[in-house]
């Protein structure tokens, strides 16, 4: 769809990948997504704003 812009991509812990988040940056969205309480920050896998997400999330004492 040409001309829509998103700001905030909704979701749940169902749809968390790393595709999805390298995506929402691309584009400049935001994502707001709940992460799992299991979700690992693991290194250099996956996407770096993935594993930006987990550790804020961490880091907020819910992880």
């Amino acid at each position: 769809m040409k001309g829509i812009r998103v700001k905030e991509f909704y979701g749940d812990d169902a749809i968390v990948t790393n595709v999805l988040f390298t995506q929402m940056h691309s584009i400049g969205a935001r994502p707001v997504i709940k992460i799992r309480k299991n979700a690992s920050p693991g290194r250099y896998v996956g996407s770096r704003y993935r594993r930006r997400a987990i550790r804020e999330y961490q880091e907020k004492g819910r992880g």
